[in-house]
């Protein structure tokens, strides 16, 4: 089952985003992970963490954790 998710933090979340950015709901915690296209393509490529910043790698990492889920399609 999935976890309830507020309406209200899904439309804030919305309205912050930019043409560089995109948001995912993780259903197994109701979650909305906002990450970047350069997020995204990190995780896809398996890139080195090393190389990003503290704060990012872990964006990369949530990232790898919805594509490796499917909740995240590219």
């Amino acid at each position: 089952m999935s976890a309830p998710v507020s309406l209200q933090a899904v439309v804030e979340e919305l309205d912050m985003l930019s043409d560089e950015s995109f948001a995912y709901l993780h259903l197994p915690t109701g979650e909305i992970v906002t990450l970047t296209r350069e997020e995204l393509e990190a995780a896809e490529r398996e890139a080195d963490l090393a190389a990003y910043p503290d704060w990012q790698q872990e964006a990369i990492r949530q990232a790898q954790d919805l594509l490796a889920s499917g909740a995240a399609k590219r």
